[in-house]
């Protein structure tokens, strides 16, 4: 047992006495580089440069080493050094910055929606489905859900229209499929003249805006409407209040089309009671897509909103009444009995 420990210390004796010392400081225009590669080729030996750019390399025998220094953002620098037993040796290197030369890149992507999502100032994605979560009488109505977010206002609980930071409906721009829409409510303003069945997702921009939708101050409604499907579907709702009717399909591989048509009901019901309601709504919305070739889609979009008044003379003779100053306004003995 004594022999072993005295060869042990006779072992650490001759490293400590016969082992080198590479030593040294690396800089970049004289500012200290931290995190360099030290590397004695061929060996396992290495170290890493610290916060003040020193490195030290311990227990090498006597021969030639080559030093390879290395990190991402500089050039390679290699030093041969000579060692003998027991030397010390200094070598500071100053790396050279190196530029990092890429292939070029093409990131190719189209656009995504979530349901509401923001993804730039003032500017919030709305999806089909977020809209038919908000709670609406005449059901989902695409202007309700706009009228919950901020700095969006309402004139009261019945109205659709949009008064966005202060503004005015008529400073609102409404496009669809990139088309103005220049009166986008029925019954003055109660409901949105357009079918929920036919979006596919609507961008809101409340402010910010680029000059390519022109003059409009207050806000812009961009409204995407859906596309046909490759197999035919159908769908049929029918409330109190409105009733709705779309289909969609394709006439081959080509060409596809899709159809959604609504009519307010409030003439039907109140004829049931025996009374009349002289006013009823009804739109539609159309898209054609033809399939010229894989690098060109040809689309027509169709749109109509109309708001009938079946006895337009009745209701003034009975209803309004005439003012030189102030137009028409309702007669003060009169009741709509709504």
């Amino acid at each position: 047992m004594k022999i072993l420990k005295i060869f042990v210390y006779i072992l650490l004796f001759n490293k400590i006495l016969f082992s080198s010392i590479i030593k040294g400081n690396i800089d970049h225009n004289n500012k200290a580089v931290c995190g360099v590669n030290i590397i004695i080729q061929n060996t396992t030996i290495g170290t890493i440069s610290d916060e003040d750019g020193f490195y030290i390399i311990r227990g090498l025998k006597s021969g030639k080493y080559k030093i390879i220094f290395n990190i991402i953002g500089y050039d390679v620098e290699e030093k041969v050094v000579y060692m003998k037993n027991n030397e010390s040796k200094t070598i500071n290197v100053s790396l050279q910055s190196k530029t990092i030369e890429f292939s070029p890149i093409s990131i190719y992507g189209s656009k995504y929606y979530t349901d509401i999502e923001k993804r730039e100032i003032s500017t919030t994605f709305i999806s089909e489905k977020i809209v038919d979560k908000i709670p609406n009488v005449s059901g989902p109505d695409l202007f309700k859900t706009i009228q919950t977010l901020p700095s969006v206002n309402s004139l009261n609980e019945f109205s659709s229209q949009l008064y966005v930071r202060g503004g005015t409906p008529d400073q609102n721009l409404v496009l669809i499929n990139g088309a103005p829409i220049y009166q986008p409510y029925h019954m003055f303003g109660m409901a949105t003249a357009m079918n929920l069945d036919a979006i596919e997702n609507v961008v809101f921009l409340a402010g910010g805006f680029s000059a390519e939708y022109g003059d409009r101050i207050s806000s812009v409604v961009d409204v995407i409407t859906k596309s046909g499907t490759e197999e035919f579907e159908s769908g049929i709702s029918i409330t109190p209040l409105i009733s709705k009717f779309t289909i969609a399909g394709s006439i081959n591989d080509k060409l596809r089309y899709r159809l959604s048509t609504r009519r307010s009901n409030a003439d039907l019901l109140v004829k049931t009671i025996g009374n009349e309601f002289p006013y009823y709504f009804t739109d539609f919305q159309g898209k054609l897509s033809w399939l010229i070739n894989k690098k060109n889609l040809l689309t027509f979009n169709f749109f109509g909103s109309l708001d009938y008044f079946t006895d337009i003379d009745k209701i003034k003779e009975y209803y309004i009444t005439k003012s030189d100053t102030t137009g028409y306004s309702l007669k003060d003995d009169k009741d709509l009995n709504w």
